[in-house]
Formats: structure tokens, C-alpha cells, sequence
């Protein structure tokens, strides 16, 4: 099962600046909005590390923690291709303005598609 992807960008993004009071209860959102990153290919490295380490732990499952994560939220394999494209298209969209952070992409996608499961 696909989640319903937004169309259209916001009128205003979410802030880039960290917010630790967003992530108070809801472990959940913090792993999601890592896997949006990596799935735009901006998630570094070592937090690439310590996130696959947090769904090993808290989910089972190989060395490949995005297919594990996925399968814990019921997500299709082609989510990936939606979110990809469409960060893509608000990138392309705001060539001529303000660049968006993929931080704030990532939380963007996060609430507004996936408000339900975090």
C-alpha cells in the first residue's frame, strides 16, 4: 500500500532548524524522516549507520533496514520512486526561488502523508 503523496508544495515549509520538542513521543517520525532523506540521497553516512542500527534494533531484520522499515509501515517498494520524483519536482519548482532543504522536505512528506502511522 502506497501513502497518498502531496501534489502540490506548501505555501510555507517546515523549519530546518532541529526541533527536539517535534520528536517528544513519536521515536517513529525521526526514522521516518531519515528514510525520506536516504531515499532523496541526502542522508550522511553516519546517520545512515546509527538509523539502519535503530530499526535493526527496534524492528529485526538484515542489513538492509529501508526494506525492513518498509515492511513495518506497509509501505510499497514503489514509494520510494514517488517520494524521489516528487522532491524532484519541488527542487525543480524552486530552482528560481529560496532552495528547499531536504530536512525540510523530508518533514514536509512526514506530516502531511504519513500523519497517521507517526
Amino acid at each position: 500500500m502506497s501513502e497518498e503523496l502531496p501534489i502540490e508544495p506548501p505555501d510555507v515549509w517546515p523549519s530546518a532548524e532541529p526541533d527536539p520538542q517535534r520528536y517528544a513521543n513519536r521515536p517513529l517520525l525521526i526514522l521516518l524522516e531519515n528514510y525520506i532523506l536516504d531515499t532523496i540521497g541526502e542522508l550522511d553516512e553516519p546517520t545512515e549507520r546509527q538509523v539502519a542500527q535503530a530499526v535493526r534494533t527496534a524492528f529485526g531484520g538484515k542489513k538492509d533496514w529501508r526494506t525492513t522499515f518498509r515492511n513495518q509501515l506497509g509501505l510499497d517498494e514503489m514509494i520510494d520512486v514517488e517520494i524521489y520524483e516528487l522532491w524532484e519536482k519541488f527542487r525543480d519548482e524552486k530552482a528560481d526561488s529560496a532552495a528547499v532543504e531536504p530536512i525540510q522536505y523530508a518533514k514536509f512528506i512526514a506530516d502531511v502523508s504519513f500523519a497517521d502511522i507517526c
